[in-house]
């Protein structure tokens, strides 16, 4: 049996995906040693994980160190996490006292059940930010986009705002698709990541928000590209 399938028959990770993040970043051991690959094949070996805290999502690691840093005061907020997907992003808005968080994506049936179930959750599945309204602005919003410039929603970004915004910028989403990539997808021309970067700061300095702080994200994308947090704030 896989490895990856084995922790999730025994209840040691609550998917497939949540095992191969264990097993990929080396917090499995199989007879005492470390395994590192999803595929290794497992049969009366003895598989131990480490006690650490799993969120729903490896996104959820990036947003947790950025806010580390940062001097916004997540409690009691109003927060909208655009790009929702399973809720990494906001089990850990929740985990820092979010009083509520819109949780909006263009999927269906992707948040993850107890962040479904939470009284202070509320999903809005297969909508389009760029169609999503609301009463009063966000005291923060926090964006985990795919398949899209993060570009196309900032008239969105700046409607819904009233002060906090941060956001997970992905060169890839950004660059363009004849950018060479290697095999698995991980974007090799550093000019190119720059210059999105670049645009991608001078659109927001453009929307008049001011640079707050910005780093690379602690791990990777999924396929290996290096991925950046910004947090901006409104004048």
């Amino acid at each position: 049996m896989r490895l990856d399938r084995y922790l999730v028959e025994q209840g040691l990770a609550s998917s497939r995906n949540q095992a191969q993040t264990l097993i990929k970043e080396g917090h499995v051991c199989v007879d005492a040693k470390r395994v590192h690959k999803a595929s290794f094949r497992i049969d009366h070996a003895e598989v131990s994980v480490d006690a650490i805290r799993m969120y729903v999502s490896r996104s959820a690691m990036k947003l947790k160190h950025f806010l580390s840093q940062l001097p916004v005061k997540i409690e009691g907020m109003k927060v909208l996490d655009i790009g929702a997907s399973t809720g990494g992003f906001t089990e850990v808005l929740l985990e820092y006292g979010a009083a509520h968080v819109d949780a909006v994506d263009v999927g269906s049936a992707q948040l993850h059940e107890h962040l479904r179930r939470h009284k202070r959750v509320t999903s809005i599945e297969q909508t389009d930010i760029r169609q999503f309204t609301c009463n009063t602005p966000y005291d923060l919003i926090v964006s985990d986009v795919s398949f899209i410039s993060v570009l196309k929603i900032f008239e969105a970004i700046e409607r819904l705002s009233r002060q906090w915004i941060i956001i997970l910028f992905k060169p890839q989403f950004e660059v363009g698709r004849n950018v060479k990539r290697d095999a698995y997808g991980v974007i090799s021309d550093a000019k190119a990541v720059a210059k999105a970067m670049q645009r991608f700061e001078d659109a927001c300095m453009l929307q008049g928000w001011q640079l707050i702080a910005k780093e690379e994200a602690h791990i990777t994308g999924k396929e290996g590209n290096r991925e950046y947090c910004y947090c901006y704030r409104k004048h």
